[in-house]
């Protein structure tokens, strides 16, 4: 039996396990995707994070990425492009990408480094060539001090400006303030989702978050 299979089935039975001890804390969707009944308040300066589509759209997509998870690469590639196409271009629909240090200290400085960039308007464009440069080569290498910068100097940012705020470590708050989100919404892993408030763990395939997006809009009134 695939590995993969086995590993749904065991979060499905956990979850229905639990609904029927009485204890609904969430609604279990197919995969690894379920909605909490708790939902987060979100910080969504330009500081925390950056932001894709209109203003006053009615759905709020939040997206908590790491750049060592695996996951986060496959939704960043397979997942949030699809949303776009579908609910951001029209509309509908606004992605806000967060960034975490899930894995350790590297992780953290790779989530720094992302925020650094966002200094210089490309937090986006750190976040896919740091994916594009994790599947040339190994975590530990494309997420080095080294790694980092030549990412950097990719993207032609200002390099003594980036490494100071690189160095600074003054987004480890603001990173620790992500992962208090994606908490609060009983988020246990990345990538975290929170769609008006509410949140959605995992990376299940794209046909997944489509009722879940439809019924975010169905209840702000946009259809």
């Amino acid at each position: 039996m695939p590995k993969k299979f086995i590993k749904y089935a065991i979060i499905a039975a956990i979850g229905l396990t639990i609904l029927l001890a009485g204890g609904a804390a969430f609604v279990l969707l197919p995969k690894v995707m379920y909605a909490p009944s708790q939902s987060a308040k979100i910080n969504s300066s330009t500081e925390t994070s950056y932001t894709v589509g209109q203003g006053g759209a009615p759905v709020h997509i939040v997206t908590y990425l790491d750049l060592l998870c695996d996951d986060c690469s496959r939704a960043h590639r397979e997942i949030l492009p699809k949303i776009n196409k579908d609910y951001v271009d029209s509309g509908k629909a606004k992605i806000s990408y967060k960034m975490l240090g899930t894995f350790g200290p590297e992780s953290t400085q790779a989530a720094t480094a992302t925020y650094c960039a966002n200094e210089q308007g490309k937090m986006l464009e750190f976040i896919e060539a740091g994916y594009s440069a994790k599947n040339r080569t190994n975590n530990e290498t494309a997420f080095s001090t080294l790694g980092l910068t030549n990412i950097a100097r990719e993207l032609k940012l200002a390099i003594p400006e980036w490494t100071s705020c690189l160095n600074s470590n003054r987004y480890q708050q603001i990173i620790a303030q992500n992962k208090q989100e994606v908490l609060d919404t009983k988020g246990y892993g990345t990538p975290h989702f929170i769609i008006n408030g509410k949140g959605y763990n995992g990376a299940p395939p794209y046909n997944i978050f489509i009722p879940v997006i439809d019924a975010a809009l169905a209840e702000a009134g946009d259809k």
